[in-house]
């Protein structure tokens, strides 16, 4: 691999280089065992340890813990529950799988009025289980102690990397494998590091509970601990004791990287050497720098100067026979000994009291991800691996200077009009070879490498974080119209590289009265329970292959429904009358299909009736096993996109649901008599909103699609289809296919406010030449505070016509290649674009393309516009007659609730009607309240 060090830093001087602050006569950890005066097993060489763990509301406890006197234990009645199999100090683990009461540990023995520092050990797999505990009591409150941060939680040291002087005991180990010798063989007690912090895929962390905390008169300190069972599906607890040591102890290693310079240090301030076997230095979001890593190999390893080991290493990622690409994922590295068959050596030494230098790795960027693993001798496998199978976190800290902000695309240390006018440039850019960490700089916010509705409310909510409440509204004084909803992200001042280059002056509004020949709705009244409709061989067929038919045994007779699953790629039939398993679900309907996880099958198709002419949401009905990490199903309504379903994020529980008819031979859904879920009470059915559906006559067929989902190990069960008329005030698109006129229609007596819409077309069967937006038109523009004296002759003002996708050169994202483009490319020279993107707009020059004719958007993020009750608003002759796709896709939405609603469009002017809705991906309309459970919103990261 090719490796360019900024100035040559030796791994030999970085090791022997000491810390700042002296670690002379430091000493470490001191551990004690959390007991609950539990009788350990006869053959421990171990005495008891004496009580030292408490009920925290002061009554017994056996009242918080099931384990008192046995090792028997309920993980489902409450209480904590008692591990006895054979990992964790002394084998003691407490275990709260659920709700559980706050208990506490008591440290004794200690110097009264002396500061310590506290830490609460607990295990955790890669599923990053944790604990709260503090000093006081604060049932459901206290701090989140975790393996690798996230929920809420801070993350712990690794006790594998951690300085003790007193270790916790080991876990005892019979040397008698022959249960029939009558001779009992002594325990074996290894009593090593590595024995005492690590089991099977679990590692042992310790999370500061209490930092520079003094103990009573007494010689005494209380530590708080409660479970974690509400902050995600499947976390759980795993106490195992505490560890302190005198005030300011450096106990354990731990990685700086400096904002400012992008340099990382392995820091090891404790007198405890360690040794690492293999090392990982990981970013998802791409802000590694390869070119600038200080590797083992070659630099300090047996094939250097060997200072640090007299073994060899390799770079295992990136590729060291590939380029060094510009920006990585991961870096990694790994010790082999002569004959690469194992590792005998005992790894590389990171001695006591020093800082090594890892380089100038970092990328400067909001994403400050990196997360280090390190693993250790008797963990590493064999090459040719790369994979960090079983690898410690950890603890990674940013110091100096401050966080580079969400939403600061140019990096300039501040959200303004300019970062604005980035993010609609590049509306509904895509991108396929590069990190989050460089298409931020584009506008996506998510980092998902997709710039759409979601980076807007992203960044409206970015923009307030860091400039105030109320902050663009601040700017443009009292024009600007108040939101009907939320407090709106408001006026920039105008500065630097502009999107709109052309303003049409402020005219009329083309609002007009009308009301549809086959559909009209109208009121508000509370929308009807929906109908459900059983998937099952009567209405259902497998798409390519025709009707369903059944076997006992998976494919047998050429059939393409089995009643065994795994992996034969066919679905499997549950509650049919050959199923024996009909029984235990018997709240469902009579039919449910289920794919196993992963499995490639034949997508089903179901066909049903709308009653009449009307608007319609749409449903697909599946399960989902809760708790857990959620079932994943593909919907499809029509020919629209295929949409994702996860239960624990998209569907709406059929609980909260109610049905005024079901058809089948099933009464167990009627309303009142069945709650959907199994005797079990595992799985629950959950309906996925497919959207809205019109059709302009009665007794039309539509099609709902149905397909295991291959993004994750999680099955698939599809149970059946409904709809539900829609009553609530919607928006449509109303088209007319003789003109090419596109109207936003409202048919009912309510007005519907928007501040974002898009129209799209996969065949490119828009216009956008002939576009008459809402920025054109001028809809309820306001004068802000830049130089231009007009409503809405800038930026913010109004509405906001937004880019159009990915033609090569079209760096404005207005459709077209051309002298702007040339500007936009001179004026982000460095930043967005390389001297490279040069070529690309001069070979393009010219260019319009298809995408420009894909989408089209705008937004108003500053305000509202409301349409009144039964008028349209027209768009101008968008609808290419011509190609007549009618494959018009429809969403609106309001920027500050966070959400678009999916509806439908409506053709006219041509015979066989059709309606179209299109379906966004479920987790990109609710991307906000994502960003904000992550942190991504608010974490404040600096630029260089």
């Amino acid at each position: 691999m090719s490796i360019s060090l900024s100035g040559i830093r030796c791994w030999l001087f970085a090791a022997m280089a000491c810390v700042s602050c002296s670690v002379a006569g430091a000493v470490g950890l001191t551990y004690v065992d959390g007991s609950d005066d539990l009788p350990l097993p006869g053959n421990s060489p171990y005495t008891t340890t004496p009580q030292n763990l408490f009920a925290a509301n002061g009554g017994p406890l056996s009242d918080a813990l099931d384990a008192i006197g046995g090792d028997a234990s309920n993980f489902t009645d409450g209480k904590w529950g008692y591990r006895s199999n054979g990992f964790g100090a002394r084998g003691t683990i407490y275990e709260a799988s659920e709700d559980t009461p706050e208990i506490y540990q008591l440290l004794t023995g200690l110097t009264p009025g002396a500061s310590y520092d506290v830490y609460v050990a607990y295990w955790s797999d890669p599923g990053n289980w944790g604990l709260r505990a503090g000093p006081t009591s604060n049932p459901g409150a206290n701090p989140i102690f975790n393996a690798r941060g996230g929920y809420g939680g801070t993350q712990g040291y690794a006790a594998l990397y951690a300085d003790f002087d007193v270790l916790p005991e080991d876990n005892y180990t019979t040397a008698d494998d022959d249960d029939e010798d009558p001779i009992e063989i002594p325990p074996v007690l290894t009593q090593t590091q590595n024995a005492v912090t690590m089991e099977g895929n679990r590692d042992l962390f310790l999370g500061p509970a209490a930092l520079n905390y003094q103990a009573d008169g007494s010689g005494e300190i209380r530590i708080y601990l409660d479970d974690v069972e509400d902050v995600a599906p499947g976390q759980r607890s795993f106490f195992d004791g505490m560890a302190y040591a005198p005030a300011g102890t450096p106990i354990a290693l731990r990685i700086e990287i400096d904002r400012t310079t992008g340099n990382a240090q392995l820091i090891n301030e404790t007198d405890q050497d360690f040794r690492v076997a293999r090392l990982g230095i990981n970013s998802p979001a791409g802000t590694l720098d390869p070119s600038e890593w200080i590797t083992i190999a070659g630099n300090t390893d047996g094939t250097g100067d060997q200072s640090r080991d007299t073994d060899p290493w390799t770079v295992t990622d990136p590729d060291p026979m590939a380029p060094t690409p510009a920006r990585a994922v991961s870096l990694r590295e790994i010790e082999v000994d002569d004959d690469e068959m194992g590792l005998d050596s005992d790894g590389a030494l990171i001695p006591a009291g020093t800082n090594i230098d890892l380089g100038d790795i970092w990328i400067a960027s909001p994403f400050e991800d990196v997360s280090v693993l390190f693993a250790s001798i008797l963990e590493a496998p064999t090459l040719p691996s790369p994979v960090l199978n079983h690898a410690v976190p950890i603890q990674v800290n940013f110091v100096n200077g401050t966080s580079l902000q969400f939403g600061d695309f140019d990096q300039d240390g501040d959200i303004d009009e300019s970062d604005y006018s980035t993010l609609i440039g590049n509306m509904h850019r895509s991108f396929t070879d590069m990190t989050g960490s460089e298409t931020h700089m584009y506008g996506d916010i998510s980092g998902n490498g997709l710039i759409d509705f979601s980076d807007l409310v992203g960044f409206k909510t970015a923009y307030e974080d860091a400039n105030g409440l109320g902050s663009f509204a601040a700017a443009f004084g009292t024009g600007v119209p108040e939101p009907s909803t939320v407090t709106w992200v408001a006026g920039l001042m105008i500065a630097g590289l502009c999107y709109r280059f052309r303003r049409v002056a402020a005219g009329a509004v083309a609002v007009s009265a009308f009301a549809f020949t086959f559909i009209f709705l109208s009121g508000t009244a509370t929308a009807q329970n929906a109908v459900y409709i059983d998937a099952d061989p009567s209405n259902t067929v497998v798409e390519g292959v025709g009707a369903v038919s059944y076997s006992a045994d998976a494919g047998g007779g050429g059939t393409v429904i089995g009643t065994n699953d795994g992996a034969d790629g066919y679905w499997r039939a549950r509650n049919f009358a050959n199923d024996s398993t009909s029984a235990w679900l018997a709240d469902s309907a009579v039919s449910i299909f289920e794919s196993g996880g992963s499995e490639d099958v034949d997508r089903l198709v179901t066909s049903f009736t709308l009653p009449a002419a009307g608007l319609y949401q749409i449903y697909g009905f599946y399960w989902d096993d809760t708790p857990g990490t959620g079932w994943d199903i593909d919907f499809q309504l029509g020919d629209r996109e295929v949409a994702s379903f996860k239960a624990l994020s998209d569907g709406v529980s059929f609980e909260a649901a109610s049905f005024d008819s079901i058809t089948g031979n099933s009464i167990a859904m009627l309303p009142g008599t069945g709650t959907g879920n199994d005797d079990d009470g595992n799985r629950n059915m959950y309906a996925a909103p497919l959207g809205i559906w019109s059709t302009e006559s009665d007794g039309l067929d539509v099609t709902v699609a149905a397909d295991s989902s291959l993004i994750s190990t999680e099955r698939s069960w599809y149970d059946g289809v409904g709809y539900a008329p829609v009553e609530d005030p919607i928006l449509v698109l109303e088209v007319d296919r003789s003109t090419g006129v596109v109207s936003l229609s409202n048919t009912f007596n309510a007005p519907i406010d928007l501040s974002y819409y898009e129209v799209r077309s996969s065949a490119g069967s828009l216009d956008r030449s002939a576009w008459n937006s809402l920025d054109q038109q001028n809809l309820d523009a306001v004068d802000g505070s830049d130089d231009g004296s007009e409503a809405g002759d800038s930026l913010l003002e109004g509405w906001d016509e937004n880019g159009a996708g990915t033609n090569p050169g079209d760096f404005n994202g207005n459709g077209t290649v051309d002298i702007v483009d040339y500007t936009v490319w001179r004026n982000n020279l460095g930043g967005l674009y390389t001297a490279a993107d040069y070529d690309v707009w001069k070979e393009n020059f010219g260019q319009t393309g298809e995408l420009a004719n894909s989408v089209l958007s705008e937004n108003f993020l500053l305000g509202v516009t409301s349409i009144p009750a039964n008028s349209s608003i027209d768009l101008g002759s968008i609808y290419n007659t011509a190609m007549d796709a009618q494959d018009l896709n429809f969403s609106y939405g309001l920027v500050g609730e966070g959400a678009l609603t999916p509806s439908a469009v409506v053709y006219s002017g041509g015979s066989g009607a059709v309606a179209s809705a299109n379906v966004p991906e479920p987790n990109s309309v609710a991307i906000l309240a994502i960003l904000v459970a992550a942190g991504m919103i608010r974490i404040k990261l600096r630029r260089v």
